[in-house]
């Protein structure tokens, strides 16, 4: 299992099943809630323990500028981009 964490979004998770969907596209977060928790937590606890670095949000940062969505294909580059030829 791998688990993505976004620091954008800290209360979504991504968890996928290297072994049957190695491309990634089976968010299954909302089906096995306990194991995406438990990964978290285990992933929170070692970066505190080796020391890691959290991101801290940006006060000049625009609240209107677009966020990356890794359930937008396009925006995985498997979509293509909408605005590629323009």
């Amino acid at each position: 299992m791998k688990l993505l964490h976004f620091y954008e979004w800290p209360a979504h998770h991504f968890l996928y099943n290297l072994k049957s969907d190695f491309g990634e596209h089976s968010n299954l977060a909302k089906a096995k809630p306990e194991i995406a928790a438990t990964m978290q937590q285990d992933m929170m606890a070692r970066l505190k323990a080796v020391g890691g670095y959290f991101p801290k949000p940006n006060p000049n940062a625009d609240p209107k500028a677009k966020r990356y969505d890794p359930n937008n294909l396009a925006d995985q580059g498997e979509g293509g981009d909408a605005e590629a030829g323009k």
